[in-house]
């Protein structure tokens, strides 16, 4: 696992959105192969590039350590990684961290579950240490920028919040799962009301009429609205998920700047 990590910090990225990921083969307590993002060229993932370096290798019964999640899909003609891992015969994978992309997450996993492979998890120290690696490829699925809209999200994965950097401030989406593409949009601060019967954007006025204070939560189900109240204005939220895996949420958004009061000068020469 050291490797691997160690390894993942080697990665030939194209970008900081891209991911930096190491993978060790093992077999009879030996590393027969490793590699990094690229090695075998650019865009290469590195459980690909390990496993074209032992193409002629009997890799029944090995363990595979892998800095990320192995891939669940790719464009065709290629074949995804986790697909590839299964076909080898390996019999472990150890994953690091698994993809932030909330509408993949986990679906690799899931590949090599499905086909009887053993799985686990790097330690959290190694964790974490992948995660600092792969901040940048990490935060771009937890935040979205602009005054205007749409982010998603896995409603599992958002205790931390999903951020919304706006022009008048940042926003931190918080959510629980509710069943059925519905979640339950969460402020402690009770800072969250419930857009009733609301269908768009263009409906509402003054945001700030809605009942605020009342809970620290409100339902989000498909097609509904709600909104979050912050320092300088609001964020308007609306749940658009449809066919979506479970607890893959899509939400439009739109950001509204609070009205400032003003207070008319009373002018002693102005008639009633």
């Amino acid at each position: 696992m050291r490797l691997a990590v160690d390894l993942g910090k080697r990665s030939v990225a194209e970008d900081d959105l891209k991911p930096h990921v190491g993978a060790v083969v093992v077999r009879d307590n030996r590393v027969i192969g490793s590699g990094y993002r690229g090695l075998a060229g650019e865009g290469n993932h590195a459980e690909y590039g390990v496993l074209l370096e032992l193409a002629e290798s009997n890799l029944i019964g090995a363990q595979v350590f892998t800095t990320l999640e192995p891939c669940s899909n790719r464009n065709h003609p290629k074949i995804p990684c986790a697909r590839r891992l299964v076909d080898a015969g390996v019999s472990e994978v150890w994953i690091g961290i698994y993809d932030p992309n909330p509408v993949i997450y986990r679906q690799g996993w899931r590949i090599l579950r499905d086909a009887g492979i053993q799985l686990h998890d790097f330690p959290a120290d190694l964790r974490d240490e992948i995660a600092i690696d792969n901040v940048d490829f990490i935060r771009q699925y937890k935040m979205a920028a602009g005054d205007a809209g749409e982010v998603t999200l896995d409603s599992r994965e958002t205790a931390s919040g999903t951020v919304v950097k706006s022009s008048i401030g940042d926003f931190t989406v918080r959510t629980s799962p509710m069943g059925a593409g519905g979640v339950w949009l969460i402020d402690n601060q009770r800072n969250v009301a419930a857009i009733r019967y609301g269908e768009d954007f263009d409906q509402i006025d003054d945001p700030g009429a809605y009942n605020f204070g009342n809970s620290h939560y409100a339902a989000l189900g498909v097609g509904q609205m709600a909104c979050l109240r912050g320092t300088n204005g609001y964020l308007l939220l609306k749940n658009v998920s449809s066919r979506r895996p479970p607890n893959v949420i899509d939400l439009l958004y739109q950001v509204r700047g609070r009205p400032t009061p003003t207070r008319q000068r009373e002018d002693p020469n102005r008639e009633n």
